[in-house]
């Protein structure tokens, strides 16, 4: 499509060889239209003309007063010759010519049924003939929807009661619903009241709020005398009460009744005295109470809130609870001022520890303060119950200030106290020893059956371990028992606790400890050799604060190499000449700069070793076989007491059979013989081995046939046939078997049968 030849839009796609283009009508869109397809035009075009009309006012909603008039004005251009003239449709008249200067139409406003009405304008425009196959419709029509609404006033307040009271002020806002600007306030004697629209007066009278083409209705401002010295929030103590009371005085003539309510109560309307009015509620309850009056026209007389907060002191443990540990611990006792409804207002102004009579600590300007008892034993407690808190409160209203001293009730807070009689890891424990516990139970129930104490220890991820128990005396105020845990290990170490279990009540802990059980070790515990000048002595502990000293014999500090790690604390020593048999080297474990452990190291040389009896040793698999290792050269060998060889067998280490510890020397190694004991025996003692040894060989036999239980008949002959080796270095008797006739018979080289 081309307008004016220059291109504006495609148009809708051809149907049945028909294209169309819509438009919406705007100025630019006058002139000549014609369309083209390919590379044809079309010959014929169609001249658009854009006809101006008038609507006034334009607005679609009107403001108006009662009776007032609004004028409306249309006009519509026509096309000589072509049209027929214009009609219009009045909410008053039919379809009428509208002239060519326009048409003017009135409409006087009338609210006296409803604050707003529509007022519906019809303008038809009938095309001529010449147009009628072009368009759709021969008739356009065009309709106007007016709303006409009253022109109103709106006070704000819009329900606040007008009143004046003792000098106060009362301020009006007078706006309206459209239009009107210029708006001020003025007296009923027409003397100004403000110079915009807003009111604001401490006198009573009638005022209207208007501009120079409007007025709105009267406002009346009341002045009476409200005495409300008694209706101002107010803070007291607990255990109180107070009253809240509002006087009225020079109430107007017009009030008769009002509507009363009070918070949590029903409304209630009471008959007004013109004389006064008195309204009081007596209150117990911290919280927020309001009054509203209400006159018989429902203006608000008064409507205000007030608060009553009580303040309150609270002393006690923090947090609450039924039993103490002592031990290593301490009691934190909390004084706390509070107040219903809370508010960050309260607080103490002063307030101070009083032990005993004694100052101890004050504080200024807190809501809560906190005072710590060390609880080491049990004497801790004598002065728990001669502990005051002495504070002068401040409240948030009426300037409330009181002093509040409050006893802390260490009788009533704390039932039942635990603790520990003793401090279980004052000194360190080390592999071996004893972990002793003793706990106890102050002010038990004397006769509420024995109390059984229980040793934890806690697991991760696991049921604590509480295997130790034990129970102690039901009869007195201050129960214990003693729980030990002997032979500890290092993997014993562990946090532990003692658990209460006496009253049939939930488990009761005491405070957890923490147990390390140290190693302490020398390595090797007895040096035994023949060589000694190299060899090294080692002392280590897990026990990082600890210091290690190697002393030599003659008790003089000996130089050692330092070999620590983060885990461990390992000394060595290496060994000199001169070092002889018997010799003892200590080494001294110290802490604080005491000596608290020591190990020692016994020196064993000059031996020599032996297997007794040696030679040739025979026996068939399953015998008994005992070969002993004899230690030579010692004056006592009772050092050796708990010691033991070890065996070579074919110069390979043999561990198989069982090795006695050397008894007067000797150690004796116990065999089930095997086949794969044939060999040679040999022992040896530290780093010296026997110079001879025990040879032993295996002797085989057979039994056929081999089954336990054999089946013939009578007089079947059955062979049994038997073979056994011979030694040939046995300068004794042949083997022999027993027959069951029972006579003996030699077992001759050749198999017996």
């Amino acid at each position: 499509w081309y307008q004016r030849r220059v291109v504006i839009t495609a148009g809708g796609n051809f149907n049945s060889g028909v294209s169309v283009l819509q438009l919406t009508l705007t100025e630019e869109r006058e002139g000549d239209f014609k369309c083209a397809y390919g590379d044809k035009e079309s010959t014929d075009g169609m001249d658009v003309v854009v006809l101006n009309r008038t609507f006034v006012p334009t607005e679609k909603t009107l403001y108006a007063e009662q009776n007032q008039t609004i004028t409306f004005e249309i006009t519509m251009e026509r096309i000589d010759g072509i049209n027929e003239d214009p009609q219009i449709k009045t909410p008053s008249s039919t379809f009428k010519t509208i002239p060519e200067g326009g048409e003017t139409y009135s409409v006087t406003a009338n609210f006296s049924e409803q604050d707003a009405k529509t007022i519906i304008f019809e303008l038809q425009y009938k095309i001529g003939d010449k147009f009628v196959n072009v368009l759709k419709d021969d008739m356009y029509t065009k309709t106007y929807e007016v709303t006409l609404k009253k022109r109103v006033v709106i006070l704000d307040p819009p329900t606040y009661g007008y009143y004046v009271t003792n000098g106060s002020k009362v301020t009006i806002t007078c706006t309206f619903n459209a239009g009107l600007d210029g708006l001020t306030w003025k007296k009923n004697d027409q003397t100004s009241a403000s110079d915009n629209n807003i009111l604001e007066t401490d006198q009573a009278g009638v005022y209207t709020c208007s501009n120079s083409e409007f007025s709105s209705q009267s406002v009346s401002i009341h002045s009476i005398g409200i005495d409300e010295s008694k209706f101002t929030s107010t803070t007291i103590k607990e255990g109180g009460s107070h009253t809240f009371e509002v006087k009225f005085s020079k109430l107007p003539a017009s009030f008769t009744k009002a509507t009363i309510k009070w918070t949590d109560v029903d409304d209630v309307t009471e008959d007004i005295s013109n004389s006064g009015l008195t309204f009081s509620k007596d209150v117990t309850d911290g919280k927020e109470y309001s009054l509203s009056i209400i006159d018989q026209d429902g203006i608000s007389l008064f409507d205000k809130s007030v608060t009553l907060q009580i303040v309150s002191v609270t002393i006690g443990n923090d947090p609450a609870t039924e039993k103490i540990v002592v031990g290593g611990t301490s009691l934190t006792i909390t004084c706390e001022v509070k107040s219903v409804p809370k508010s960050v207002g309260v607080k103490f102004s002063t307030v101070k520890w009083v032990e005993d009579a004694t100052e101890k600590e004050t504080q200024n300007d807190v809501s809560e303060t906190t005072y710590v008892i060390p609880l080491n034993d049990k004497d801790s407690l004598i002065n728990l119950d001669k502990i005051k808190c002495d504070g002068t409160v401040v409240g948030d209203y009426n300037g409330y200030s009181e002093q509040i001293p409050k006893m802390y009730k260490y009788m009533d807070e704390t039932p039942l106290l635990a603790y520990y009689l003793n401090d279980p890891v004052s000194d360190d424990i080390y592999v071996g020893e004893t972990l002793s516990v003793k706990c106890g139970l102050y002010k038990y129930i004397e006769g509420s059956g024995p109390p059984t104490f229980k040793l934890c220890k806690k697991i991760d991820g696991k049921d604590d371990d509480c295997d130790l128990s034990a129970t102690g005396d039901a009869n007195t105020p201050d129960p214990s028992a003693t729980l030990t845990k002997s032979d500890l290990k290092a993997e014993d170490s562990g946090s532990y606790y003692c658990r209460y279990e006496g009253d049939g009540g939930k488990p009761f802990d005491f405070k957890e400890f923490q147990l390390n059980v140290y190693t302490f070790e020398t390595s090797p515990t007895t040096l035994i050799s023949n060589t000694i000048e190299g060899k090294t002595l080692l002392c280590s502990t897990t026990n990082l604060n600890a210091i290690l000293i190697w002393k030599s014999p003659d008790g003089a500090e000996a130089n050692a190499d330092d070999e620590s790690t983060e885990t461990m604390k390992r000394f060595k020593y290496t060994l000199t000449s001169g070092v002889q048999n018997g010799d003892i080297f200590t080494c001294h474990l110290m802490k604080d700069g005491k000596e608290m452990k020591d190990k020692t190291v016994e020196i064993i040389s000059g031996f020599g070793v032996d297997v007794e009896r040696n030679g040739k040793r025979y026996g068939y698999v399953g015998d008994d076989v005992s070969i002993t290792c004899k230690v030579t050269g010692l004056s006592d060998n009772d050092v050796l007491i708990n010691e033991k060889p070890t065996w070579t067998l074919g110069g390979a280490s043999f561990t198989d059979g069982t090795i006695g510890m050397f008894n007067n020397g000797a150690s004796i190694l116990r065999l089930s013989l095997k086949d794969s004991h044939k060999g040679e025996f040999k022992c040896s003692y530290g780093d010296t081995d026997s110079t001879n040894g025990m040879d032993v060989n295996i002797l085989k036999y057979s039994f056929d046939p081999k089954d336990t239980t054999l089946y013939g008949k009578q007089g079947d002959s059955i062979t049994f046939t038997i073979t056994m080796d011979s030694i040939t270095e046995n300068t004794g008797s042949d083997p022999m078997v027993s027959l069951p006739s029972g006579k003996k018979k030699k077992v001759p080289t050749a198999t017996l049968r």
